[in-house]
């Protein structure tokens, strides 16, 4: 071989890695914003970071234990080595409840998904392309784009998602004009409703471990006896709490800070009961939902902010909250927007500002009908396991059993919905019957529903826009789910 020809080998050579990292630094800077070089280049990164390997189950399992190892340790190192029995005996249980909780952390414990997100410099960059480049994905991201623009949305985002990978994922705006921070894939918005998406899971987790009824009298985790004054002899139950037919409807209690239902439930007193037998009509309530808090802190026997953590936000490794004070990073929370006005801030909030840590167990019954901070992503991964049996990535979260009450009608109440999953068939999308729930306060709007026949499913969120881009609030939402499942979706056939 001629001097010549090593020295080009020697020079190809070489550059190989340099060209390879070269890319994975253009598809970091570019799926976070940065700027925008070719299409070409820009889909390359697209492909390389979708197909990037995500973190296996084991993986989390396996910090999860380093974890609990290191509390261990560091507990047992304060024990007085002259009390060898009672380390003894601590250490025994301590053996018993570590095997426990990694018995519940691998029911539900799952990796993340790693996906590209689209911004509006992408977008940008789309519109520039003559329209036979575009492909269907293009288009789609276009649509999502223009639609952000005519309801004049302050932030938005948009995953989409098949059986339990992430498909699709698209941020518009800001999260906090103040701040001029950007909404990106990481940014948590307060759901509103949506919020009764993940409480419901709770209760059914407790139903499925035995630790809760649903068709038990609701008095029975209050403390207090709840009965419609038009029907005494009639049993409330956590059942028609959670789909909308208790004939509890809502009041002023709605928010009243420090508010106990010892106050608020009087014999005789008809200001929270329509005149409807329970059990026998649909009429939609938050307070009714509000009460599952209740069941779920006596049932748990612990305080509803500690339970969602323990029991399902932490093992599944999402960075959720139904307390701003439980969110690492506060200003990844999006602020709240009406007609392009700072409208109601979470960030200087906390576990106390209700005084939900100081109310008896079984009394709070705030937060858990609409006060989750969650991000679209995080909150994808929820709507998987209802999607499906269950489970996520083979990591079971709840029985079939309990995933296929939740999606089915409860017979005989009047009631479109399943429990907690509002049910839509043929309306949001010809031909198909979606599950799962709206929400819409403060600014923020969004929804989060899934196709049970092929596993398919959106979560779109937005902390404010014209509501006048439409016929009604939920305009925008009709709009995006049709986008997805006409413009994306049903173009992967």
């Amino acid at each position: 071989m001629s001097r010549k020809s090593r020295l080009l080998i020697f020079i190809f050579t070489a550059l190989i890695p340099l060209t390879a990292v070269s890319a994975l630094i253009f598809a970091h800077s570019f799926s976070r914003g940065g700027a925008v070089r070719t299409i070409d280049e820009a889909r390359t990164a697209i492909a390389e970071t979708e197909t990037a390997s995500a973190p296996t189950t084991q993986d989390i399992k396996e910090v999860l234990s380093g974890t609990e190892t290191s509390t261990k340790k560091e507990t047992t190192s304060e024990i007085p080595p002259s009390d060898e029995a009672a380390h003894s005996a601590e250490a025994e249980a301590s053996k018993e409840t570590k095997a426990k909780a990694e018995k519940e952390t691998a029911k539900i414990a799952a990796p993340m998904t790693n996906s590209f997100t689209r911004t509006s410099d992408y977008a940008k960059s789309l519109a520039a392309l003559n329209e036979r480049e575009r492909t269907f994905e293009d288009n789609f991201c276009l649509k999502i784009e223009e639609i952000c623009k005519r309801f004049s949305a302050v932030g938005f985002s948009l995953v989409v998602f098949k059986d339990d990978e992430e498909l699709y994922s698209q941020v518009y705006g800001f999260a906090d004009k103040e701040k001029g921070l950007y909404v990106d894939e990481n940014t948590k918005f307060r759901v509103a409703s949506m919020s009764k998406f993940a409480t419901g899971i709770l209760v059914m987790r407790l139903a499925s471990e035995g630790k809760a009824d649903l068709d038990a009298d609701i008095s029975e985790y209050t403390g207090i006896r709840i009965r419609s004054p038009y029907y005494d002899d009639v049993v409330i139950t956590p059942r028609m709490l959670m789909n909308h037919s208790s004939s509890i409807i809502d009041g002023d209690w709605a928010f009243t800070k420090g508010a106990l239902l010892s106050d608020l439930f009087k014999k005789g007193d008809k200001t929270y009961f329509s005149p409807n037998k329970p059990g026998s009509t649909y009429i939609y309530s938050n307070f009714g939902a509000s009460l599952l808090t209740c069941l779920i802190e006596k049932a748990s026997g612990r305080h509803f902010v500690e339970y969602s953590q323990s029991a399902l936000i932490k093992p599944l490794g999402l960075d959720a909250a139904y307390s701003i004070s439980q969110i690492k990073d506060r200003d990844s929370v999006a602020e709240m927007y009406i007609d392009g006005k700072l409208c109601k801030s979470q960030k200087t909030k906390s576990a106390t500002t209700y005084g939900c840590l100081n109310t008896p167990l079984g009394e709070y019954f705030q937060l858990s009908f609409g006060n989750l901070m969650i991000s679209p992503r995080d909150m994808s991964r929820l709507a998987m396991v209802l999607a499906g049996n269950g489970s996520l990535k083979g990591v079971r979260v709840l029985p079939k059993e309990a995933v296929a009450a939740m999606n089915k009608r409860v017979e005989g109440s009047g009631s479109p919905w399943g429990l907690m999953q509002k049910i839509v068939a043929d309306k949001l999308v010809k031909g198909r019957t979606l599950h799962g729930h709206n929400g819409e306060a403060y600014g923020f709007i969004g929804c989060v529903y899934y196709d049970r026949e092929d596993k398919t499913g959106l979560v779109y969120m937005t902390n404010g826009c014209r509501h006048s881009g439409g016929k009604h609030t939920y305009a925008i939402t009709e709009e995006v789910v049709s986008a997805v499942y006409g413009g994306y979706i049903d173009m992967l056939k």
